[in-house]
């Protein structure tokens, strides 16, 4: 298997854990995951989105949220610092930007290690929370067929490069991420 077939491998299994991110232990829907390409400098890799909506109805409780996972650990290429985002003690701080078609907000993400070799940092919104929801769903409503959703994550540690991943949305995952987010994008 090949370096990319392995690292895409790696990141395919962490679904689970990226629900777990997004959702929290008790959803009951799956996330949309999409692949596309991240990059760190001058070092691009596979990258997995993951969204998700985990319920519907005006009145229901839940959240929305995106993760973004990127494999890290061996030859990861220098310059980001993951570890600033990590757990509890993570940087809060607003360094990230989520933009689809004309679509573009400003959040702040947490991060876990999903396991050795890949990192995930997430955006959520909880229902409950109208300001956050309309926020994330502004952004997300964006998604149709021929946009691209781009994550651009600044570094928490000044004098580190940034992250950026990037998925391009045909009319499949458009389908896709409109089915799943409906009861969230109301």
């Amino acid at each position: 298997m090949t370096r990319s077939g392995l690292t895409l491998k790696v990141l395919m299994g962490t679904a689970m854990a990226v629900s777990m991110v997004v959702a929290g232990p008790a959803s009951a829907a799956a996330p949309v995951t999409l692949t596309g390409q991240a990059r760190i400098g001058l070092t691009t890799m596979p990258a997995r989105f993951a969204v998700q909506c985990t319920a519907s109805g005006p009145n229901a409780t839940g959240a929305l949220g995106i993760a973004l996972s990127v494999p890290v650990g061996g030859d990861q290429p220098g310059g980001f610092d993951f570890d600033a985002f990590e757990g509890p003690t993570g940087s809060r701080r607003v360094l990230t930007t989520l933009t689809v078609g004309g679509a573009r907000q400003r959040f702040a993400a947490s991060g876990s290690y999903a396991n050795a070799r890949v990192f995930t940092l997430a955006v959520s919104a909880a229902r409950t929370d109208a300001a956050a929801m309309a926020k994330l769903a502004g952004v997300l409503r964006a998604t149709k067929a021929g946009t691209t959703l781009m994550w651009q994550q600044e570094s928490a540690t000044a004098g580190r490069v940034g992250l950026s991943a990037r998925v391009e949305l045909g009319p499949l995952e458009a389908r896709r991420l409109s089915t799943a987010l409906k009861g969230c994008l109301g």
